[in-house]
């Protein structure tokens, strides 16, 4: 699962922490031997190398194995929500599906997860160009009096290309001085037409790669987690026990919201809404794209991708499922 600021933060400030004082958090085939057969038997069905598994000493509640990183950390508060009190023997079915989880995600690699953080970026200059390439074609292929057509802030009239030459060319030949000012006035709000087209089209396109950016990564962030729920689905032991670890989550945000409703029933929503996220779910405060599914989305898609498995093992071996 993707891990909230403060989750992070804890991991940091326990790397700072002297190599000999990190090293008794660091569980090995050589210390848990039985925890760590089981987690390579893991990884040899998700496909990946053995991860390292750290345990950060920490009540905050999570688990995060980042993509390219080889390691999954679990917080001591973690371990004790699942009810895992040792690692010295196998992890139960929660953890395992757990683990699962993550190993998806460092399986995503860092390639992806560069692409997640900068495509974005990335896209901005790429969507710019394509704008500036499709105004450009529409200008050339538009008639100049009807692409330049505009509305004089002075003037309830609108003044073509065509005209203001034609103005133009009757000023110079000097057939009619009295239309100088007039033409200044269709020269100057034509440049100023000109400046408005040419920093839109850019900020149309900046608009455009930023945006579209933004969503494509948020699409590629939400999939990496539902992803990883399908993996944790398919190589546990008990399906039915993650989707209800994800429903039991649910349940637990849910109670957590009313508690803090009931603890300060005196403040205004909005109020309660602040101190509900600032307090209580960090996750969601630091997640401004939205872009970590909520367990309850999570669990919805989990039962319906159980679900697709059952009906494709019922298909080929319909007696084993009745």
């Amino acid at each position: 699962m993707a891990a909230p600021k403060d989750t992070l933060d804890e991991i940091q400030a326990f790397l700072r922490r002297p190599l000999k004082e990190i090293q008794k958090y660091i569980i090995t085939a050589d210390t848990h031997p039985v925890f760590m057969r089981h987690v390579e038997g893991i990884a040899g069905q998700v496909g990946i190398e053995c991860p390292r598994i750290v345990v950060v000493p920490t009540p905050l509640v999570n688990a995060a194995g980042g993509p390219g990183t080889g390691t999954i950390f679990l917080t001591e508060g973690f371990l004790n929500m699942l009810g895992q009190k040792t690692l010295e023997t196998a992890p139960d079915k929660k953890l395992e599906m757990v683990l699962a989880h993550e190993m998806s995600h460092i399986k995503d690699g860092a390639g992806k997860m560069l692409a997640g953080m900068y495509l974005p970026w990335m896209a901005l200059p790429v969507a710019g160009a394509a704008a500036v390439y499709l105004y450009d074609k529409m200008h050339r292929h538009h008639d100049a009096g009807e692409v330049c057509q505009i509305k004089l802030k002075r003037a309830l009239e609108q003044t073509t290309q065509e005209e203001l030459d034609g103005l133009r060319d009757q000023y110079e030949a000097g057939k009619d001085a009295a239309c100088e000012k007039h033409w200044k006035d269709c020269e100057q709000a034509l440049a100023w037409q000109h400046q408005l087209w040419t920093g839109g089209k850019y900020l149309a396109g900046a608009a455009l790669g930023l945006g579209g950016g933004l969503m494509l990564s948020r699409h590629l962030a939400r999939s990496a987690e539902f992803r990883a729920d399908r993996m944790a689905i398919k190589i546990g032991r008990d399906a039915e026990a993650y989707i209800e670890f994800l429903e039991d989550a649910t349940r637990q945000l849910s109670e957590l919201w009313h508690e803090t409703n009931r603890r300060a029933p005196g403040g205004s929503f909005s109020q309660r809404v602040q101190d509900f996220v600032e307090t209580e779910l960090k996750l969601i405060k630091n997640d401004t794209m939205h872009a970590h599914p909520h367990p309850s989305e999570r669990a919805v898609h989990a039962r319906a991708y159980l679900n697709r498995l059952l009906q494709a093992e019922q298909a080929i071996h319909p007696a084993a499922i009745l």
